[in-house]
């Protein structure tokens, strides 16, 4: 910026251009006012600009149509907005000139917002910001896949750069050093203050939902449908993955080291086929709803020559992902994998098992095809790539899917030449239930019980869904016993199910899933195994198991099959003796009763164990 009197020396008088664009110092404190004002018009302008590209790009494939469904939600535009408009004027304060802060601005916001809509286009996996620290895998990304950018990225990247530009012609005003500092601390405490007003308010989150283009169990649309600045973030708050208080990290290593892991010997090596059933309990264990014992009749006949127990799951007609990870991982409180990470299913693998599995749904739902991955699985099977060839339509898959997909199960985890470690989930009897009285099996009426026939309905369905699944069990089964390899089946459901809103057809059953905890959590598990893996493994797997957490369900696996496994297990292994539940509700059961209160040597076996998968969280062996 040249001073006035140079101006004059050059035989050249400053326009009020100069003086507002900041190609010449203001000779007036009224001019400096106009300058600043321009120069946060500018800046605004670029910001404002620069926060509707990345509304529009980040709404990928929805393209218009999503960014014009942000506009109809209160909240969502400003939400998306204000960051970045936040972001300039820190920039501003920052470097002194709105057209530097306007540049830089442009640099960020365009960069994040590709690397999202590449993210999402070559993994369906949005970008959050624990990814920003991930260097390494980002560059393994980029060898793996063709990263070019379709024409109109293109030009959104060409208008931004053009905008930019443009500011730092018309915007080199020198903001003084005064007003700088006195800016920024005012910025800095407005962001504090937006931050904990607006980003971290959950039911303003809650508030934002715009399910009206995508589906809800959907991570990466549910994501796409809040806007990418919005969402990103959102998820600030997982980069912090803050220790238990008192957690000592070589204390704990220390804690860990001392479980030095176990092989599965040789003779041992049986298959474990496991199968997580959607929204699959038991009903007739509560004498008002004994009368669908025809549903069961299958389960409770191969219950009678298996290992059978009670899981207590984390979550209620819904959250299937907590139970899955829970039992691959012998974690109880978990975070969000987005690297690779230490599991039950890398050990199978370092035993030399095929580590495999499907899932006869989309591979985006809870991310599986790529926290899968993380976890270990040689390979994993979805609608997609595999089911679709076998079901058809994917409309069906609710209803009648486990008759294809369980015998599929079978039949893939006995090929090959390895022992296998096979975890599959199924999608068949998700929730709603219709309420309309069109079941295919009756089970209750209104005279029979004096429920609602909304309520009736409900159950019919339900347990219709549970008697397909029955019968898909019997042929599953029926495979494994015939066959000479050795397998040992595990199944276990995931969670309640959904029954009406509110838990109506509870409540209206004389249930109460909210205050009791086994009427809201407790789901079946059973271990059964053929007669080739009874004899490899000198045990007929037949006998009544603890309730158990999910995290724990493994060790009872290992347990049973005479294995001493991995570090970590033997170390849980201590902590399921005395603490065999341990429910995110903040309750216990201890001696077989619940409490929601530890103290002494059960306090500090809690808090060892939190420490301990603190730090295994937090540590890849691989």
């Amino acid at each position: 910026m040249k001073g006035f009197h140079s101006f004059r020396r050059e035989g050249k008088t400053p326009s009020r251009r100069d003086f507002l664009f900041g190609r010449a110092s203001a000779p007036s404190a009224g001019w400096k006012g106009a300058s600043i004002l321009w120069s946060a018009a500018v800046l605004a302008a670029v910001c404002f600009a620069l926060g509707h590209l990345a509304l529009y790009f980040g709404a990928g494939d929805y393209r218009r149509a999503m960014y014009d469904s942000y506009f109809e939600v209160d909240w969502l535009p400003l939400l998306n907005l204000l960051p970045v408009l936040w972001l300039g004027g820190l920039l501003w304060f920052i470097l002194g000139r709105a057209g530097r802060a306007a540049a830089v601005t442009a640099v960020v916001t365009m960069a994040l917002t590709m690397v999202n809509v590449l993210k999402i286009s070559l993994r369906n996996d949005p970008l959050l910001a624990e990814d920003l620290f991930l260097v390494s895998e980002a560059g393994n990304m980029a060898g793996r896949y063709d990263l070019t950018l379709s024409r109109g990225k293109w030009l959104g990247i060409l208008l931004a750069l053009a905008m930019a530009l443009l500011a730092l012609w018309v915007a080199r005003f020198r903001l003084p050093w005064k007003a700088r500092l006195i800016g920024l601390a005012v910025w800095l405490a407005l962001g504090g203050a937006l931050w904990n007003g607006l980003y971290l308010n959950d039911a303003l989150y809650a508030s934002t939902e715009n399910n009206k283009l995508i589906n809800r169990w959907s991570e990466v649309q549910v994501y796409q449908s809040r806007g990418f600045v919005y969402s990103f973030l959102r998820s600030v708050p997982k980069v912090i993955d803050s220790p238990p208080n008192g957690y000592d990290e070589k204390e704990t290593a220390a804690v860990l080291a001392s479980y030095p892991g176990a092989d599965i010997p040789a003779e041992q090596k049986v298959n474990v086929v496991a199968v997580m059933l959607e929204a699959y309990c038991d009903l007739t264990e509560y004498p008002q709803l004994a009368e669908a014992e025809s549903a069961y009749s299958f389960f409770h006949a191969l219950r009678n020559e298996s290992y059978t127990g009670t899981l207590l799951s984390n979550v209620f007609a819904g959250g299937t992902v907590n139970t899955e990870r829970a039992f691959l991982t012998g974690l109880y409180e978990m975070r969000d994998f987005r690297r690779d990470s230490n599991s039950y299913v890398r050990y199978f693998k370092e035993q030399g098992y095929r580590t495999t599995g499907s899932h006869p749904n989309y591979d985006w739902f809870y991310n599986r095809a790529n926290v899968n991955e993380y976890l270990g699985f040689d390979e994993y099977l979805f609608y997609d790539d595999h089911y679709e060839a076998l079901l058809g339509s994917r409309e069906t898959i609710t209803l009648d899917s486990d008759l294809t997909v369980l015998p599929e199960i079978a039949r893939l985890a006995l090929e090959g030449d390895q022992p296998c470690f096979s975890f599959s989930v199924t999608y068949q009897n998700h929730g709603p239930y219709a309420a309309t009285d069109d079941a295919a099996n009756t089970y209750f009426t209104p005279a029979s019980t004096g429920w609602s026939a909304e309520s009736c309905n409900i159950l019919n369905h339900y347990l219709t869904g549970i008697a397909n699944t029955d019968a898909a069990l019997e042929e599953m089964v029926g495979m494994l016993r015939a066959s000479d390899e050795p397998v040992v089946l595990v199944l276990f459901g995931d969670h309640k199910p959904w029954l009406g809103d509110s838990s109506s057809v509870y409540t209206e059953a004389g249930l109460d899933p909210a205050g009791d905890l086994y009427e809201g959590y407790a789901v079946p598990y059973l271990f059964w195994a053929n007669e080739a893996a009874r004899a490899a493994l000198s045990n007929d797997f037949v006998g009544e198991g603890p309730d158990l957490s999910p995290c724990f369900l493994m060790n009872e696996l290992f347990e049973q099959c005479g294995w001493d496994g991995p570090g970590y297990l033997q170390y849980t292994d201590a902590v399921r003796e005395r603490l065999p539940v341990l429910h995110t509700s903040g309750r216990y059961l201890i001696d077989g009763a619940l409490t929601d209160t530890l103290t002494g040597d059960d306090a500090a076996l809690r808090d060892q164990f939190r420490n301990v998968q603190y730090y295994y969280r937090r540590h890849f062996e691989g």
